[in-house]
């Protein structure tokens, strides 16, 4: 342990506490990944869509001041269509918030993974004591978990196979360093 041995008797509950706090701790770091995925992909989502609408009103606006009655004004009419049918879908999917949402997730698991390693890091002396500081980060992070939204399953399974290569890294890494 990286107290200097300095261990009561009962050093082992400490060190039951110790793991958890990493397993959680390290199930928050890839949940926050999860949500950083997400946000990353809407906020990129939400800035291609509002400059399509910019680009396709632009073009709209002035093929039809350059032209008046012929084929021109129909495409005109067919882009301006399309730059307000991508105004609804921006809407609809309400791209920005959604990226803020998972910004916003992302960061609040992020600040109890902190807890949680700070915990295993530098654990209080006494069971007790680190009884009640574990109890006290579950309780946030239940909070979190409550008002956060939902990782969706494809940055579930991206942030996973994330976490698997890392593993798969240090595995290498201590088979290469024990001989």
């Amino acid at each position: 342990m990286s107290n200097g041995g300095a261990l009561p008797a009962d050093g082992s509950q400490i060190e039951d506490l110790i793991g958890t706090a990493r397993s959680r701790g390290t199930g928050c770091h890839w949940r926050s990944v999860g949500h950083e995925y997400i946000y990353r992909r809407y906020r990129a989502a939400g800035t291609a869509t509002a400059l399509a609408i910019g680009t396709a009103s632009a073009i709209a606006g002035s093929a039809l001041l350059g032209a008046a009655g012929d084929a021109w004004a129909i495409v005109a009419g067919v882009i301006g269509l399309l730059g307000a049918l991508l105004a609804v879908v921006e809407r609809g999917f309400d791209l920005p918030q959604r990226a803020d949402d998972n910004r916003q997730a992302a960061t609040a698991f992020r600040v109890v993974r902190n807890r949680y390693w700070s915990f295993a890091s530098h654990p209080p002396p006494s069971p007790d004591a680190a009884g009640e500081a574990l109890d006290a980060i579950d309780a946030e992070h239940n909070d979190v978990e409550l008002k956060s939204i939902p990782v969706e399953e494809w940055a579930e399974k991206k942030a996973t196979a994330g976490y698997n290569q890392a593993m798969e890294r240090l595995a290498a890494e201590r088979k290469e360093t024990n001989g």
